[in-house]
């Protein structure tokens, strides 16, 4: 018995050990052919690029299987994304079929990925990185040649590695760290059947730059079905746990000859209601294990349609919680029997048809029940539903909720009823019936140590037939206490067609304290609010100037006030100012404002500005302007991220439609695009977004100046102006050096000296740089010389140089009227008379703006000029061309036309 078993003993160990050594020789004997067929099998199945540092064959990779691994690999994605890895990582191994090394095709019937990254990519266009496989008849399936390769995936895993996919067409990123992936299925004929399970400790999910999910646990169980030609997708049935909450996912994704294709259904399954806030972001772990959660819930999404340049599929999701209580654990009563019956639709993902239909939600907290049935079809003109009766003490909720940055207390009692369309266009909004009532209310951030207490809040809003006469809103009152200042309002409005109010408010506000409270996002602002009013009348007896019948009086005080806007780089701060109210006026006496270095001293009223407060009608005013310095430049839209060192400018100024205001501005100095003018006085006249400046005078490169102008925004990127400037005897070498669009725009003054007079008019329109589109630019004038001495001017050198007379080169021009014109970036000069050193040459034709010429010139010769030279000249200001010989037509310079389309505010 003891020989048998000894001889069974050998006999296993002789077969181990031959098998052992036939595993460690048979790749030894087969390296090149398996290495060989490798390459063909890539080569005919993958079409992107494939680099990778060594290679070898072995058992003992993933033992029992014979694999060819491949280590430091990297696979290429498909244009246009071919210089981006799609897959690469440490180590692909290939699992091979042993018998089929012994035959003329090699049969891959295995992938393992270890410590991999796989980037799937999808740009804004839809083109994607994966389209790496060349296609079903190039891979071979039958035995054809002696180098046929055969791919058949039976097996599939990844360890330690990490998925990305990025769609910026939708726009989705998500991303699974620590990825353990297990499959088994076939690939065949482009057919790839898989069942597969997944586990990974790191999951995002981010759309449209939003994370929803950071950091979360998931598990699966799936059944896919991959068509390689044409590529579709079939989820046939997935079973997913994220975290704690299950979710069975099946659907389709189809690949079309334009867009995709996509039926998709999410189904949470009745789950309990606490495993959906397992999936909230990591910052929430600390809340979510302090709170209670009971009930049942089910969460169902679909995503069905084309996703097209045009077209986009349809999002339905659908809510539903049945018996929920919430309960945080140091609070004393929970919210119970929570009801929720809630659902979106978005038809085509177009949000201006989004529906949201909360058909039930309602629950119970410290004996009280709140109901809430609301409906809400489309966006911009809204169908709104709602019944709601909710009556609560705000500290049991707040407490229940377990909020932590904030405290709430009081006794809330709400009704609402809702029907109808709100669109502000057409003055419609919905049948409104509602009371707000809150008692002893209290509100406390974490952002400020100091409750808003003593809240009494006692509202109601009623319309009965939907239109805006019948609406009616009041407040009586709403009051709270703040750091031991009281500040309460009574306001009564009734028909906004003709409004008709009774407003009172009195009290302090410390605007930093309660800013500090509510942190409104991308403003700050301090300082002190003083209110002291009492207004009574209707808004059509301040149009019609019926003054008696308004009852208007009241001061409205600002002290100290900074206000800091991310529209803007700088505060805009107002030491102080104080508003005393007079029936249809608001006066403002010796007030200021300041920006960075710009201060402005404010006298004068406002008018209507009632209506301007409550329904932002037209605001009508007088105001005198004293400053002593401007900056324009300082109040031009910026970029995101300000340098207060380096501004960038990235918008025109920007001007209110609603504004009809008179100004008499007077500015000692104005610095505007490296120019600057001195002593400004006139009027500025700003109706409808239009700012015209009349009768004004002021200084600039020392000469004075009367004009007239006006600016008009027509876009953010885009103003159209009109400028007209007279001038008398200005130096014209000083106005070269200071002024930078006359620099430009006269290049022939660059080394002239005198005085010139002007009677300008231009039009056009600015960039987003505030600087003038030189197409744009129409006007005419003239440009009187005076006593002009011109010095190595490149034209009258050209001309001496043509004629052999040098004298010609640097002429003194006296009372000498040139008249032009400018459109499409050509001026053209009208015949011009002038005397040199005995010669009387004639000038005419064309310069561009970007200085090349067109000039047609009659020297006529001493004594008289009765026998003249015809020249041309071309070429450019700095390198001018003269012959002598007729104009041409040949020579006409080619204007450049203004080929933006035509703004819809015209000047």
């Amino acid at each position: 018995m003891k020989k048998n078993i000894r001889k069974i003993l050998i006999i296993i160990t002789i077969f181990i050990t031959s098998v052992i050594a036939l595993m460690v020789v048979l790749p030894l004997m087969f390296p090149e052919a398996v290495s060989d067929q490798m390459k063909t099998i890539s080569k005919e199945t993958i079409k992107s690029e494939i680099n990778f540092k060594d290679a070898d064959l072995s058992f003992f990779k993933h033992f029992p299987n014979l694999t060819f691994t491949i280590y430091d690999y990297a696979f290429k994605g498909s244009k246009p994304f071919e210089n981006d890895t799609l897959i690469g990582g440490k180590e692909l191994s290939f699992g091979i079929n042993l018998a089929s090394v012994f035959s003329e095709t090699i049969e891959i019937n295995k992938l393992f990925f270890h410590q991999s990254i796989f980037n799937i990519l999808t740009d804004k266009e839809g083109k994607t990185n994966y389209d790496i496989f060349s296609g079903g008849d190039e891979i071979a399936t039958g035995t054809e040649t002696a180098t046929e390769t055969h791919m058949s995936i039976e097996g599939f895993t990844i360890t330690e590695s990490r998925l990305n996919y990025a769609d910026a067409s939708l726009p989705v990123v998500f991303s699974i760290n620590n990825l353990e992936y297990f499959g088994k299925g076939k690939l065949d004929n482009n057919l790839f059947k898989l069942e597969s399970g997944i586990y990974a400790e790191g999951v995002d999910f981010t759309y449209d730059g939003t994370g929803y999910l950071k950091n979360k646990q998931l598990k699966a169980m799936m059944v896919t079905e991959i068509n390689l030609d044409p590529l579709e997708i079939t989820f046939t049935n997935n079973e997913l746990l994220i975290n704690k909450l299950p979710i069975n996912f099946v659907g389709s994704t189809k690949f079309p000859d334009s867009g995709i294709d996509l039926d998709f259904s999410v189904v949470s399954g009745e789950t309990d209601f606490g495993n959906f806030f397992t999936i909230m972001p990591p910052e929430y772990d600390t809340w979510f294990k302090n709170m209670h959660f009971d009930g049942t819930s089910k969460l169902t999404i679909g995503l069905k349609g084309l996703y097209t340049n045009s077209l986009a599929p349809d999002l339905t999701l659908k809510l539903r919680v049945n018996n929920g209580n919430i309960q945080h654990n140091l609070a004393p009563n929970p919210i119970e029997n929570l009801q929720v019956n809630a659902g979106i639709d978005i038809e085509n993902l177009n949000f201006d048809s989004l529906e949201l239909k909360i058909d039930t939600l309602s629950f119970k907290l410290g004996g009280e029940t709140s109901n809430v049935q609301f409906r809400s079809k489309g966006i911009d003109t809204p169908y709104l539903t709602a019944n709601i009766n909710t009556k609560m003490d705000l500290g049991l909720l707040t407490k229940a909720l377990g909020f932590s940055t904030t405290t709430m207390t009081g006794n809330l009692n709400l009704m609402a009823n809702l029907d109808g369309t709100f669109d502000s266009v057409r003055a419609i909004i919905p049948k409104i019936e509602s009371r707000v009532y809150l008692t002893n209310g209290s509100i406390q951030t974490s952002l400020y140590p100091q409750p808003i207490e003593h809240i009494e809040i006692n509202a109601r809003i009623d319309c009965k037939t939907g239109k805006m006469n019948d609406l009616r809103f009041e407040i009586l009152p709403f009051s709270f206490l703040f750091e031991q200042q009281a500040f309460s309002i009574q306001t009564k409005l009734e028909d906004f067609d003709d409004l008709r109010y009774d407003i009172t408010a009195k009290g302090t506000l410390n605007l930093r304290n309660i800013y500090q409270v509510f942190a409104i996002e991308n403003y700050t602002i301090t300082g002190l609010l003083l209110a002291d009013l009492d207004l009574h009348g209707r808004q059509s007896d301040a149009e019609k100037g019926d003054f008696k019948k308004l009852n208007n009086t009241g001061t409205l005080g600002l002290s100290d006030v900074e206000l800091h806007s991310a529209d803007y780089p700088f505060p805009f701060i107002i030491p102080k100012a104080t508003i005393r109210i007079e029936n249809d006026k608001a006066w403002l006496k010796n007030s200021q404002l300041n920006y960075r270095d710009n201060t402005f001293n404010l006298d004068g009223y406002m008018q209507n500005f009632i209506g301007y407060s409550l329904l932002n009608n037209e605001l009508k005013g007088n105001l005198l302007i004293k400053c002593p310095r401007l900056n324009v430049e300082d109040f031009m839209l910026v970029t995101d991220s300000v340098n207060v060192d380096t501004i960038s400018t990235t918008g025109v100024i920007q001007l209110p439609d609603n504004l009809y205001l008179t100004l008499d501005a007077d500015f000692k100095t104005i610095d505007y695009m490296q120019t600057r003018i001195d002593n400004f006085t006139g009027q500025v006249k700003l109706q409808k977004s239009k700012l015209s400046i009349l009768n004004t005078r002021f200084t600039i490169a020392g000469a004075a100046i009367s004009t007239h102008a006006s600016y008009l925004p027509v876009s953010s990127k885009r103003a159209l102006f009109d400028f007209g400037v007279k001038a008398d005897s200005f130096d014209i070498k000083r106005a070269y050096n200071e002024i930078p669009l006359f620099r430009e725009m006269a290049t022939a003054a660059a080394d002239a000296e005198g005085l010139i007079s002007i009677d300008y008019v231009l039009n056009g329109k600015l960039n987003e740089k505030m600087e003038a589109i030189y197409p744009s630019i129409s006007g005419k004038g003239f440009v009187k010389l005076e006593n002009i001495q011109v010095k190595g001017y490149k034209l009258f050198s050209a001309v001496g140089k043509a004629v052999g007379r040098d004298s010609i080169n640097n002429p003194n021009l006296k009372a000498v009227t040139i008249r032009s014109s400018i459109a499409n970036n050509i001026i053209t000069i009208e015949k011009t008379k002038m005397k040199v050193f005995g010669f009387r040459p004639q000038i005419s034709g064309q310069t561009s703006l970007d200085g090349k010429l067109n000039l047609h010139i009659r020297l006529g010769l001493p004594p008289l000029g009765i026998i003249g030279i015809p020249m041309s000249v071309t070429g450019t200001a700095d390198k001018p061309i003269v012959k002598i010989r007729k104009e041409r037509e040949g020579d006409k310079l080619e204007g450049t036309e203004d080929e933006e389309e035509t703004v819809d505010k015209p000047l």
